[in-house]
């Protein structure tokens, strides 16, 4: 019986520290994040980009918050599809492969969650839309490295609250 409390103990003091997140709040935007602790603030208020948080490894985690643009306005996040996000990623680099696709609610707003690989890159990318704002949360990391972030990248993500 010990052993199983200590084992438990153990697991729970893991994870804790593990996926251990500190709340971060915007100067620019009214919202708040969930900052994975192994990455700190490295970069506020440049350009579109809100926070850059990044650590030694080369691992990064940005929050872009722009206007909408006059044709954002036509769409509706809640029917885009995997292949349209493809599209978007071919354009850019034909060497760019998406692995995951979810659609997904952001604080009651719909969003699309995706992750994708880009030689030596692996990233997890979130897009929504919030009034006249778009914002694009964009975490990457070495392919070595993700299966051991995604879990805190994907719940810092959906703890966007504004």
């Amino acid at each position: 019986m010990k052993i199983i409390i200590i084992f438990l103990y153990l697991v729970i003091s893991f994870s804790a520290t593990s996926f251990s997140q500190n709340q971060w709040k915007s100067i620019n935007y009214n919202y708040t994040i969930n900052r994975p602790n192994f990455l700190s603030v490295s970069k506020q208020s440049k350009g579109n980009i809100d926070v850059e948080f990044t650590n030694s490894e080369g691992t990064s985690f940005i929050i872009n918050v722009s206007p909408r643009l006059a044709n954002e306005y036509k769409i509706d996040l809640t029917n885009y599809t995997r292949q349209m996000v493809e599209k978007e990623l071919k354009t850019g680099n034909s060497k760019t492969n998406l692995t995951y696709f979810e659609k997904i609610k952001v604080d009651g707003h719909p969003a699309i969650l995706y992750h994708y690989e880009q030689s030596p890159l692996k990233a997890i990318e979130l897009f929504l839309f919030k009034g006249n704002l778009a914002f694009m949360i964009t975490a990457t990391t070495s392919k070595e490295n993700f299966d051991s972030h995604v879990h805190a990248f994907s719940s810092s993500i959906k703890s966007l609250k504004f």
